[in-house]
């Protein structure tokens, strides 16, 4: 049997290498396009979640909650602790529930 040594110039060359580079980037960028959507769709839910917990725990079964608790704060703080970056209050949203 003979082998075939082709060189890195005439594989680029060929019509059929750039074919095979498109294809091979298509499918990379049409999977992380989806990637990124789908985690984009489960931050939204989780936090639209965490919220209604909030609002369900804030206003214990009245019609409106009383803000300006220390239950953000709180749960700031516990949730930081518990898994880390993410749950931090920054000094605006803070100052905006006293």
């Amino acid at each position: 049997m003979k082998e075939v040594m082709t060189t890195d110039q005439n594989i680029s060359d060929s019509a059929a290498y750039e074919d095979l580079v498109s294809n091979i980037g298509k499918a990379f960028e049409s999977g992380r396009d989806k990637a990124v959507s789908l985690v984009n769709h489960e931050v939204v839910r989780t936090n639209w979640e965490i919220g209604r917990y909030i609002v369900k725990y804030e206003q214990a079964g009245n019609e409106k909650a009383e803000y300006g608790s220390v239950t953000l704060k709180k749960l700031s703080r516990d949730l930081t602790d518990r898994y880390g970056k993410g749950f931090r209050m920054t000094e605006r949203e803070s100052s905006a529930i006293q």
